[in-house]
């Protein structure tokens, strides 16, 4: 994958699994692009790349690479959001707790060391559950359009 857009933006920043993340996308007709460092600091640049975009992954794994273009992109992305232009913003294990660290505020996730956003001592390796679905499933924009054959498998299944 020599010219793929993830790997070829930053080889040596990118860990090896990010490759199953750009697969998954390009399943769905989608590209991925990484989230350069310097957003944080330029504003405008993160507003181009913005208007590219129409969605945002923080993906999971043991060695996220963090930084504060991922803080400015979920911040634009929520801020687009509230204003009616819909843009998901979707964190995977890792990537999840960040976006709890993110929007949680101070206090969401209790640091293990100075720094560090993420809470330790949770395993969730293997440990897959069935969806606990309530009322407002029906009104959401990931769900609301599902099947009901879809919902009732995805509340049984794990």
């Amino acid at each position: 994958m020599a010219d793929s857009p993830l790997i070829g933006i930053y080889p040596t920043m990118v860990p090896d699994y990010y490759v199953a993340y750009e697969k998954w996308v390009a399943q769905a007709g989608g590209r991925t692009v990484v989230l350069p460092r310097f957003f944080a600091h330029e504003p405008q640049a993160l507003e181009r790349l913005f208007a590219s975009l129409n969605g945002l992954l923080i993906p999971g794994g043991g060695d996220f690479v963090g930084n504060g273009s991922v803080d400015a992109m979920v911040a634009r992305a929520t801020r687009a959001n509230r204003e009616g232009d819909y843009f998901p913003i979707w964190g995977t294990c890792l990537g999840f707790e960040y976006l709890v660290d993110i929007l949680g505020g101070p206090g969401a996730l209790v640091p293990r060391a100075p720094g560090d956003p993420i809470v330790p001592g949770f395993d969730s390796e293997l440990l897959p559950r069935a969806l606990n679905l309530t009322a407002a499933v029906r009104g959401s924009r990931m769900l609301g359009g599902a099947s009901d054959a879809l919902l009732r498998w995805a509340a049984r299944e794990n």
